[in-house]
C-alpha cells in the first residue's frame, strides 16, 4: 500500500534537503578565485550550439555521481569551475545517424582536472567526446579479448571507420568547424560500435553460461 505523506512528514523531510546538499557540495568545493575552465560545443554543421541546448551540462565523478557546479552558459560556450577530484564532463548532444545522447569527456578514462583542462583551453567537446568514446570502445575490446570473446566483422568495420574518421578530424586542428564535424562522424561510428560490442559480448557470455533453471527475471512494485 502507498503511504500518503501529510504536511508534517513532508516538512520534516524537506528540512534535511539543504543539509544533504551542503554535504554533497563539500565534496566538490573549489575556489571561486580560480579562473573557470572553458569549453566549446558545435553542431554537425559546425555552428555553435544554442544556449538552451546546453542547460543539462554537468560534471560528475568517475562513477557518474553528479558534482555540484554552476556553469556559465552562452551560445556554444560553457565556463565552469573544475572539481578538485578527477571528473567527467557530460552533455546531451545530437549525433547525426545515431540520435540525441548524453556524452562524456573523461580524458581517456583518467578523468579531467584543472591541469588537464589548462593544457587545452578552450576545450572543443566535439573532439573530446569522440576521442573518449573510441578509447572506451578499445577498452571494451581488450576486456573481450582477455575473456576469449570475439566481435563480428561488422563491429570491427565500424571501429576501423571510427578510427579513420578521428584521424581525419585531427588533420583539421586549424579549422575548428571542420574538426568538430569530422569528430561527430567518428563519434557516430564509435557509438554504434560500442552498442554492438556490449550486445555481442552479452550474447556470448549467456551462451557460455548456459541455461539457469529457476532463474527469475522481472519486478513486483507496490506488493
Amino acid at each position: 500500500m502507498i503511504a500518503f505523506w501529510n504536511r508534517r512528514k513532508f516538512l520534516s523531510i524537506a528540512a534535511t534537503v539543504p543539509l544533504a546538499f551542503k554535504a554533497v557540495a563539500a565534496l566538490g568545493r573549489v575556489s571561486i578565485a580560480d579562473p573557470p575552465a572553458r569549453c566549446i560545443v558545435l553542431d554537425a554543421q559546425g555552428e555553435r550550439v544554442p544556449e538552451e541546448q546546453l542547460q543539462r551540462f554537468h560534471i560528475c565523478d568517475l562513477l557518474s555521481r553528479p558534482i555540484p557546479s554552476l556553469p556559465e552558459l552562452a551560445t556554444g560556450q560553457i565556463g565552469f569551475q573544475p572539481a578538485p577530484q578527477p571528473f567527467r564532463i557530460s552533455l546531451p548532444l545530437t549525433v547525426p545517424g545515431f540520435g540525441e545522447v548524453f556524452l562524456y569527456a573523461d580524458h581517456r578514462g583518467k578523468g579531467h582536472s584543472r591541469q588537464s583542462l589548462s593544457q587545452s583551453t578552450p576545450l572543443l567537446l566535439n573532439y573530446e567526446f569522440a576521442a573518449d568514446r573510441l578509447a572506451t570502445v578499445h577498452k571494451l575490446l581488450e576486456e573481450c579479448r582477455q575473456a576469449g570473446l570475439s566481435i563480428s566483422p561488422e563491429t570491427g568495420r565500424r571501429i576501423a571507420e571510427a578510427e579513420r574518421l578521428l584521424k581525419k578530424a585531427e588533420t583539421f586542428r586549424a579549422d575548428q568547424r571542420a574538426l568538430a564535424r569530422w569528430a561527430l562522424e567518428s563519434l557516430r561510428e564509435s557509438l554504434w560500435a560500442g552498442e554492438r560490442v556490449v550486445f555481442e559480448r552479452a550474447q556470448q557470455l549467456i551462451k557460455r553460461q548456459g541455461p539457469r533453471p529457476g532463474f527469475l527475471f522481472g519486478c513486483n512494485a507496490f506488493e
